[in-house]
């Protein structure tokens, strides 16, 4: 997680929120613990509100139409499952152990619910 944090630029506070970040639903299930999916909701709004805001900013001379084309493309699950893949949430995520093939947006949703905790823990 050491590695994560200097790749991301950021050092959590809270280091539970990270942990949380990277706790599937099923592993958490069977571990008694908090998975990300409420950090996701909230990864994907700030996502969302980030990438809109960049967008609106950068892209002055276009339509409403044009930005929420490329925001969703930017925004899409698979471009956050490569995204996340590429910061090595695949090797991060906590997953049951018996689990042999799982849904492929897990990466993305962890990147997601990533975004949600440092979001609270930067306040």
């Amino acid at each position: 997680m050491q590695k994560l944090m200097l790749d991301i630029g950021h050092e959590f506070k809270n280091i539970d929120l990270l942990k949380t970040a990277l706790t599937h639903s099923s592993y958490a299930n069977e571990n008694k613990t908090q998975s990300y999916e409420r950090l996701e909701f909230l990864g994907d709004a700030v996502l969302s509100s980030v990438v809109a805001d960049f967008l609106y900013n950068n892209y002055k001379t276009r339509d409403e139409g044009y930005l929420t084309n490329l925001r969703s493309k930017i925004v899409k699950r698979e471009t956050l499952n490569v995204v996340a893949k590429e910061i090595g949430l695949d090797k991060l995520v906590n997953l049951p152990i018996h689990t042999t093939s799982h849904n492929l947006n897990v990466y993305g949703n962890a990147f997601e619910a990533l975004i949600g905790a440092i979001y609270l823990d930067k306040g």
